[in-house]
């Protein structure tokens, strides 16, 4: 059987041309961000924020190698993921990077996956959290692409896999990795700071899973890297005047020598791979805030990327979901 996998994420500008085109976009949506004067207004405003903000954000980019390694990291971490299911379960697999505001779009990805054949579709969020944001927002967009283009092969969607134990031991090994550069005499009393992306406390109001589901990852994640360093959680990527979960990654970092903590790890946790938001974000500017605040130590945890326990883990909450919609037998029990 064929079963293309749509491989839901944000998108990126693969380089420095398609960075104002791409936060034209992003700023274009309406389900996240409403600018007075309807579509139209939306319109003027995402082109006039875009300009504005275009300069920043391209240096930021020109900072790790002039674009977004986003797209290369999904084909990459598809291909791996493809490799392992396919051995071990006989479907055909084909991972198509589905993005939400840059190339490749919905209908290139579906276009893609019913011109191959697909006899089923999986939308696969590579959000392990679910947000009305992120997975929300790519999935209404395939379910519009789909009912324009008259889809009839069967779709399903895997919407949240934040406390899938595969993802869980993959995080883990990410973490005790981190924890182990931290020099060991300074070891014991090293801060771990799980840092995930923000979100504006207006959809945290409305019931957004995700600073629920973040919180749940990151207990089990450190329990399960069995560490006896404290641990907590900052936010990153506050963009916009409005309240937005507190407190920030860049307001931990600045205050912890203060409380007696010179040492830390930071934890991308809502990050499936290296982007702007680890990349620049972190190895840059919060490692710049740490140097300013007088940290000994600043460590940056390892990103999932291709490591053999996340690609595990991708082929494992693939498989079960495959299983739970009757694509596959499920377990015989004993």
């Amino acid at each position: 059987m064929r079963v293309a996998v749509l491989m839901l994420n944000l998108g990126g500008p693969a380089n420095l041309g398609e960075v104002t085109p791409f936060l034209r976009n992003l700023f274009r949506d309406r389900e996240i961000i409403r600018f007075p004067g309807g579509s139209l207004g939306q319109r003027f405003f995402a082109w006039w924020i875009s300009r504005r903000k275009a300069a920043e954000s391209a240096r930021n980019y020109a900072a790790i190698g002039g674009g977004s390694p986003l797209l290369r990291w999904t084909r990459a971490q598809g291909d791996a993921m493809k490799r392992l299911v396919e051995l071990e379960t006989g479907l055909e697999i084909r991972p198509l990077p589905c993005m939400r505001y840059w190339y490749p779009f919905a209908d290139e990805a579906l276009r893609e996956a019913v011109d191959g054949g697909a006899e089923h579709i999986v939308a696969f969020t590579q959000y392990p959290h679910d947000s009305m944001t992120t997975t929300g927002g790519s999935l209404r967009e395939v379910r519009r692409v789909a009912a324009r283009l008259g889809l009839r092969v069967p779709m399903t969607a895997i919407t949240s896999w934040h406390d899938h134990p595969s993802y869980i031991a993959a995080l883990a090994d990410c973490v005790r990795e981190g924890v182990g550069r931290v020099p060991f005499e300074f070891r014991p009393g090293a801060r771990v700071v799980y840092s995930a992306h923000s979100l504006p406390m207006k959809f945290v109001d409305a019931g957004d899973p995700y600073p629920g589901q973040i919180r749940e990852t990151a207990a089990l994640v450190h329990a399960e890297a069995g560490l006896l360093q404290h641990y907590e959680i900052a936010w990153q990527s506050k963009a916009g005047p409005v309240r937005w979960l507190a407190p920030s990654s860049i307001e931990r970092i600045r205050a912890l020598p203060a409380e007696g903590v010179r040492d830390v790890v930071v934890v991308p946790i809502s990050f499936v791979n290296d982007h702007i938001e680890t990349l620049q974000e972190l190895d840059i500017a919060l490692a710049e805030e740490a140097r300013r605040a007088g940290m000994r130590t600043f460590v940056r945890a390892p990103g999932l990327n291709l490591r053999a326990p996340f690609v595990r883990a991708l082929a494992d909450v693939l498989v079960a979901h495959l299983r739970a919609q009757g694509v596959l037998e499920p377990v015989p029990s004993r």
